[in-house]
């Protein structure tokens, strides 16, 4: 079975989201003055694919590090500030 759940988005701290490894997502926006993630869930039934997953959003301009590697979207915030949410992905290294 395939769910879209939404999520309240933080705009100045890390935040983590338990989410199913296959989710898709779908769109980060306002809604209500308040910033949130729109993810399309595959197999919700299934509790060995839900981890726990690390976001943060970053203003325009402001410098992140290489940890938050995979873009998630863009949007302008109530105040008028634009921002980028990031996920930071564990890469795996194949040792050649």
């Amino acid at each position: 079975m395939n769910v879209v759940y939404k999520y309240p988005v933080k705009l100045y701290e890390e935040f983590t989201l338990a989410l199913n490894t296959d989710s898709d997502f779908l769109k980060v926006d306002i809604q209500d003055g308040k910033p949130v993630l729109w993810v399309q869930n595959f197999n919700i039934q299934n509790p060995e694919k839900i981890k726990n997953r690390r976001f943060k959003c970053f203003y325009t301009g402001e410098p992140f590090g290489d940890k938050w590697n995979l873009y998630i979207g863009t949007f302008t915030s109530y105040n008028g500030y634009v921002f980028h949410l990031y996920e930071a992905v564990e890469l795996e290294h194949n040792n050649l």
